[in-house]
């Protein structure tokens, strides 16, 4: 199995989501035995720059995207420099029983030396997966993603940004067009469980999908929706 430090786990989350769904997955990660000293939450759409232990407060206004630019910061730089790969997942993400374990052996299935990435589906990732962190740190990876920071916050650009095709796979997609052939994606296919029941309390429509390359539940929302009903809230 791949060493524990192979891997960083980093949360992408924002200032609105985080007070309620980092106790969430905080307690599934304990309860799933994963080291808590590598994982970092990147939460976006703050007033400033501040990093607290393991938490980092950031302006950038990208959403998923926001773990990417935290990533190629100093700040992510200093921090990660100790790891291979970047497991990036969403806040609203939980942590199944044998997380840890599926974790790092994903890495040794999947994560050979011609990989730059693993998504965890072949669309729709919701940027949801593994970065080499060499290639993320390249010259042309980085300019891309550092071409795509934005700190306007008002809800009429969020909502333009969610359906630009600017979330999801575009840099999962830039390392495939620049570095082709070396993205994978994981041998997941959705499984939509049951209805979410209320877990963050707020009544958005939800419902929750198994992923097995990690281990982990998706509550998913914008599910059965047209654009013009997608949300941008918990």
């Amino acid at each position: 199995m791949a060493p524990v430090a192979a891997v960083a786990l980093v949360v992408v989350s924002c200032k609105r989501f985080f007070p309620k769904t980092s106790p969430i997955l905080y307690d599934s990660l304990r309860r799933a035995h994963f080291p808590m000293e590598h994982v970092y939450f990147v939460v976006g759409e703050c007033d400033e720059d501040i990093d607290d232990g393991n938490v980092f407060y950031r302006r950038f206004g990208n959403m998923d995207n926001n773990v990417h630019l935290w990533a190629l910061s100093e700040s992510g730089r200093r921090h990660l420099q100790q790891y291979e790969w970047m497991l990036s997942i969403l806040d609203t993400c939980i942590a199944l029983p044998n997380f840890t374990q599926s974790v790092f052996s994903t890495i040794e299935l999947f994560g050979n030396d011609s990989v730059n990435a693993l998504k965890v589906y072949g669309d729709f990732s919701m940027s949801c997966g593994y970065y080499r962190l060499s290639c993320l740190w390249s010259p042309l990876i980085a300019g891309y993603i550092n071409s795509m920071v934005n700190y306007d916050l008002s809800p009429e650009t969020l909502m333009r940004m969610k359906s630009s095709g600017q979330l999801e796979d575009s840099v999962f997609n830039r390392i495939n067009l620049l570095f082709p052939n070396t993205v994978r994606a994981l041998p997941n296919w959705r499984v939509q469980t049951h209805n979410e029941p209320n877990t963050y309390g707020t009544d958005t429509k939800r419902l929750i999908e198994a992923i097995y390359f990690p281990s982990m539940l998706k509550t998913k929302a914008n599910h059965n929706v047209g654009p013009g009903e997608w949300t941008i809230e918990l």
